[in-house]
């Protein structure tokens, strides 16, 4: 037997150090006491064992009977619900929900009701998910903004069955006071002990659009929660309600017609303007370059993380030709990346690039983490490796460019998640993907050069990149003016964003 232990500290007079990053480490054998208290357990509670009731989701049939559709069609639409509809050749049935609730405010507090409400939902369906699984039923609760994304895939036989069951819990769902307060201490705990990716994330967000804050502050406002106001939220919140899905996969268009009924039924109360809720997003003007710096939250982590961010426009702004190339940049990147900062410098263990479509705004990032070297010198690395990324696409050869925009292309398909995104999105592009692979193959290495000369060499007119540093507890610390500095100049730039003309919000609709 062996069992692994993760701790953010621990005392050991002898500690292995692995060779590559340094990362500190002990192994040891269990204690022969421990075995044995364990083969001489007493019997176990019964209310811990498994039921042995019959499973009614268990499907009994699971032969495909659907072919494939080109697109999906939309099948229900009415002021209440938009039903969308695509068989393929898969041998799963997927029901994928889009509740839009009312409010649509950003304020720190909705956010968090919203938060708690989603974590009393999901801890009241525990049971209900619990016994899905065991029949191959999986399904997710999540939220984003003011909409809840309800996610249900599974044998085509059952299904119905289970998803009847959880859209009732969902729409007779009354939180209760005793989870309240558990679910209430379990937000604020991993407010207090969140990772450094996580609080990177929080340092980065307010630059790029409207509502969102800090940990200080959502800890500050979630102590002024009660439950009276989380009750008086949840009935606003659910009064008017309107719904986009997708049924995809081995579902028939009747039965997918039946859901659609069966959902229309049980949705009440006035119907909802059909009007496409806002949310702002930061203008920065060009050639604008800032960074912001903090702590680690959690005091015991050694991890240290530097983030570089550079915005590409508006998500609606965003078409084929822009989509190709960032597809494009983002698989030659990431090979260089992993080679050069992790295989050959050594940085960290973890580093990603990717692209980003957070809150209406397009851009591309690049970050390190690493329990040897701190934020300023990962900065500079990262610096570093964006420069030179030029001259690695001057001198590749063809033949190597031309291998990744075919390899690229693989990863344009219009599957699944590409067509829920559209429809949560409400862009309706369903074949964006094969428009991408159309655009792909007209790419030119010339042209890729263009586009990195535009949006990542720091002296172009339309570089705007923002560096975010999580300094983990073990970390050097000499260039704290600095960082103090950076702070400084990002409040100032805050101020001045209701001023100048160039530091405006636009309005973007989802």
């Amino acid at each position: 037997m062996r069992i692994d232990l993760i701790s953010s500290s621990f005392k050991a007079a002898e500690c292995r150090t692995e060779p590559w990053f340094k990362s500190r480490f002990i192994e040891e054998q269990i204690p022969l006491e421990f075995i044995q208290m364990w083969n001489e357990a007493p019997e176990t509670s019964t209310s811990l064992k498994l039921s042995t009731s019959e499973n009614q989701f268990i499907p009994s049939a699971i032969k495909l009977r659907v072919t494939a559709a080109s697109v999906p069609k939309c099948i229900v639409d009415n002021s209440l619900i938009k039903m969308w509809h695509k068989c393929n050749g898969l041998d799963l049935s997927y029901v994928y929900l889009c509740i839009n609730l009312n409010g649509g405010k950003y304020s720190v507090g909705d956010q968090l009701m919203m938060d708690l409400f989603t974590e009393l939902l999901r801890d009241d369906l525990d049971q209900l998910i619990f016994e899905g699984k065991k029949a191959k039923i999986s399904s997710s609760l999540s939220i984003s903004d003011n909409r809840l994304m309800f996610q249900v895939k599974g044998y085509r036989e059952k299904l119905h069955v289970f998803f009847s069951e959880l859209w009732k819990k969902f729409k007779s769902f009354s939180p209760k006071s005793k989870r309240f307060e558990i679910i209430k201490e379990q937000v604020a705990s991993e407010l207090n002990n969140m990772d450094i990716k996580t609080q990177s994330e929080h340092l980065l967000l307010p630059n790029l659009y409207e509502g969102s804050y800090g940990v200080h502050e959502k800890l500050n406002a979630l102590a002024q929660i009660t439950f009276d106001h989380l009750e008086s939220f949840i009935r606003a919140l659910c009064s008017q309600v309107s719904i986009e899905g997708l049924c995809y996969g081995d579902v028939l268009e009747k039965e997918a017609v039946e859901i659609s009924e069966f959902i229309e039924r049980t949705l009440e109360g006035p119907t909802p303007p059909k009007v496409g809720k806002k949310r702002r997003i930061v203008c920065v003007p060009h050639r604008v370059r800032f960074r912001r710096d903090a702590n680690a939250i959690r005091k015991s982590a050694n991890n240290s993380i530097a983030k570089v961010y550079f915005r590409i426009g508006r998500k609606k702004d965003l078409n084929e030709e822009l989509g190709a190339m960032l597809a494009l940049f983002d698989s030659i990147v990431d090979d260089l990346l992993f080679d050069q900062l992790r295989t050959q410098e050594h940085l960290g263990y973890e580093l990603t690039c990717d692209t980003d479509l957070t809150g209406g705004v397009c851009g591309f990032y690049i970050y390190v983490v690493s329990s040897r070297f701190n934020p300023n010198h990962l900065l500079r690395r990262i610096y570093n490796f964006v420069t030179n990324i030029r001259s690695f696409l001057e001198n590749m050869e063809e033949e190597i460019f031309e291998d990744y925009i075919v390899s690229t292309s693989f990863k344009l398909f219009d599957g699944l998640e590409s067509t829920w995104n559209e429809i949560v999105c409400q862009r309706y592009k369903f074949k964006w993907h094969k428009k991408e692979q159309a655009e792909l193959i007209k790419i030119q290495k010339e042209d890729l050069i263009k586009w990195y000369n535009k949006y990542f060499v720091a002296s172009s007119h339309s570089c705007r990149r923002v560096a975010v540093c999580i300094w983990g507890s073990n970390t050097n610390k000499k260039n704290k003016k600095t960082c103090e500095r950076n702070l400084r100049i990002f409040k100032k730039l805050q101020l001045s964003s209701t001023k100048l003309r160039k530091m405006k919000w636009l309005l973007s609709k989802r």
